[in-house]
């Protein structure tokens, strides 16, 4: 099992590091300390692997490593781990870098430490090897890119910004801060409630008055809260990205932040919630048919014309036990293009699943 990865500069500052057993913080920078110490005064004709330092396990570990330039890569093994291996997985996670970062320098981990945590995450899982094949890895790490590069993309298009947009914009930033948190909490609660006014007309009475605001720019400022947060619960948008969109269409840095930590508090349950709503009013009960076929006349050509008939029984949510049965008509043609329907729809499903 790998216990820890680290990697310092030749003057031990480090640049990664990731344990896969449990120290507290002063611990962990007591074993870089002392990992660099063992490693770095090794003369370069010596072999690459070494007894751990106490603090990591003493002799019953071993620290390989590998020295590029001005950056050591240190890996901390027990036992079960072969020298070679490990070796060879530095060099594999090496040749990975300099791949993703057209040869990889000092600045890249500085810059990049979160690319990089993913890069070793693709490598390397709980302390066990997962993946030792360079272009896998690069195969996963751009996949993970893309996906990351869609997010931004979705959520630049979820908010445009409009000229109604403009103007809730213009009304929420002069809104109190403390009291738009207020109403943005007020709206998460009942965001689910799709049937529910958010506010009585009484309370928007008095919210005109304590906001400052005009009938039509409350109601256009409560729309638009509402939605931006409806669009956020359907795309399952993270905080720092619906930030990011908010500052784009040019709401305050602090009314901003004020949306990030409303959903950051309440996200998981809202999204949950709203998964859950029922969007139509009534629901399938059960399915029947029965085809009817119109045999040819003697003033007409002998054709066959037949007709299938499907019968739906739905029931209402607010009862329980009234079933409502609508029957629907089809020639074969209808028929057909209703099947196509389904098949569109469910292929739309799942691409969900």
């Amino acid at each position: 099992m790998i216990k820890a990865i680290l990697i310092f500069n030749n003057h031990g500052k480090p640049r990664l590091s990731k344990f896969y057993e449990h120290y507290n913080e002063d611990t962990e920078q007591q074993i870089i300390r002392e990992t660099f110490h063992l490693v770095s005064k090794r003369d370069e004709n010596v072999c690459n692997f070494l007894e751990g330092g106490m603090l990591i396990g003493g002799s019953e570990n071993r620290l390989i490593y590998r020295h590029y330039a001005t950056l050591y890569f240190v890996f901390c093994v027990d036992s079960s781990e072969s020298e070679l291996g490990i070796l060879d997985l530095i060099q594999v996670f090496v040749e990975t870098l300099d791949k993703c970062f057209e040869n990889v320098c000092e600045l890249d981990l500085i810059f990049h430490v979160d690319k990089v945590h993913n890069i070793l995450a693709e490598m390397v899982m709980g302390g066990m090897v997962l993946e030792t094949n360079m272009n896998e890895i690069i195969i996963q790490v751009d996949a993970q890119n893309k996906m990351e590069k869609s997010e931004k993309t979705v959520m630049a298009a979820i908010i445009t910004e409009t000229q109604s947009i403009k103007e809730a914009v213009t009304s929420i930033n002069t809104i109190e801060l403390n009291k738009f948190s207020r109403l943005l909490s007020r709206i998460l609660q009942k965001l689910h409630l799709k049937e529910e006014r958010t506010f009585s007309e009484e309370e928007e009475q008095k919210l005109q008055s304590a906001l400052s605001l005009d009938k039509q720019d409350l109601s256009l400022v409560l729309d638009t809260t509402a939605f931006i947060l409806e669009q956020a619960v359907y795309h399952n948008v993270k905080p720092a990205s619906l930030k990011q969109q908010l500052e784009k269409i040019h709401l305050s840095p602090e009314k901003a932040e004020a949306f990030c930590q409303a959903w950051t508090a309440v996200c998981p349950d809202v999204v949950e919630k709203v998964r859950q709503r029922i969007f139509a009013p009534k629901k399938l009960e059960h399915v029947g048919w029965q085809l009817n076929l119109q045999m040819a006349k003697s003033t007409q050509a002998k054709l066959k014309d037949p007709h299938a008939v499907l019968e739906l029984g739905v029931r209402n949510e607010d009862s329980e036990s009234v079933v409502e049965k609508v029957f629907v008509e089809f020639s074969h043609q209808e028929l057909l293009q209703f099947y196509n329907q389904l098949e569109t729809v469910q292929a739309q499903l799942d691409s969900l699943t």
